[in-house]
């Protein structure tokens, strides 16, 4: 009967979050589910996989702690820890964060991942590679579905001189 519960929980309006971990804590009064240990967070097409992971019914959104990954379709996005907010359908995701898409990389401190709008926002020192050409500014726009990027305040560019030619 638990496990009807866990499915219940997790049942929600954009479809069903499946959650693997090695130990789950159920709090029915906060409606909370505490994921421990090699968690794996699915729904649609985004697996979400860190050390240790809340999911709140309430407001839903699950917060996910330590060695944070994050994949959807080719990106690939590390960092410390994240917050996976559902109604949004957004992912901000904090502390030594690092994405790879295609030929794009990019790190900072802090980054919002808008799945809607296929659009990583960084911010707090971000850089962005694409190849050898490099990008920095004060915020950085990545536009995952037209590759394009846009940056504001203190930008910098450095263009390869492959790109040059």
């Amino acid at each position: 009967s638990s496990l009807f519960f866990v499915t219940a929980l997790f049942a929600s309006l954009s479809g069903d979050i499946d959650i693997n971990a090695d130990q789950f804590e159920l709090d029915v009064k906060q409606k909370q589910v505490h994921a421990v240990g090699s968690v794996v967070v699915k729904q649609d097409d985004v697996t979400l996989l860190s050390d240790r992971a809340v999911y709140e019914q309430v407001s839903k959104i699950v917060r996910l702690k330590r060695n944070v990954k994050v994949k959807k379709e080719s990106l690939l996005l590390h960092c410390d820890e994240a917050v996976a907010y559902e109604a949004e359908n957004e992912i901000h995701a904090l502390g030594n964060v690092s994405f790879n898409y295609q030929d794009i990389r990019g790190t900072s401190k802090e980054v919002k991942y808008d799945l809607d709008e296929k659009r990583v926002i960084l911010v707090g020192d971000p850089v962005v590679r694409q190849g050898e050409d490099l990008i920095t500014g004060e915020t950085i726009w990545v536009d995952l579905e037209y590759q394009r990027i846009l940056t504001k305040g203190n930008a910098k560019v450095k263009l390869s001189s492959e790109r040059i030619k």
